[in-house]
């Protein structure tokens, strides 16, 4: 029978290749035990940098459904499909690798353009539509 690798810590560590984009809570993800035991791939992905742009719409969707979110040179819409017959409501993600911050523009539904300028890496932002469409 397999052996859970967190009840048995004498056992190597085994993982599928995985990819952490999201630990905003900065809690770890693995019990100490183990973290001495990760290959430098993974260890290497937890000190990367990313943003999370959360948005509510006033003249658009609540939610800023179809939003389009630029963060330097990458770019996503806003959507809550993620996969065959599931949802996830939490945003537009962004991996920045090494950034400590990036230019981020939100293009709404409505038509109005935000330009945040620079933020900082890290974070979830939450960014409200304008009331106004210039």
């Amino acid at each position: 029978a397999p052996t859970d690798c967190c009840q048995n810590p004498s056992q190597p560590l085994r993982l599928p290749l995985l990819q952490i984009t999201n630990n905003p809570a900065k809690r770890p993800l693995l019990p100490p035990e183990y973290s001495e035991k990760l290959p430098p791939e993974y260890s290497a992905s937890l000190q990367q940098a990313w943003l999370n742009v959360r948005l509510v719409g006033t003249k658009s969707n609540r939610d800023g459904i179809g939003a389009t979110v630029r963060a330097g040179q990458q770019s996503n819409v806003m959507s809550s499909a993620v996969g065959y017959a599931s949802s996830s409501h939490d945003g537009v993600h962004f991996g920045l690798g090494g950034s400590e911050d990036i230019a981020v523009q939100v293009t709404w539904p409505s038509g109005a353009v935000q330009d945040l300028g620079r933020v900082s890496a890290n974070q979830a932002l939450e960014v409200r539509e304008p009331e106004q469409v210039p």
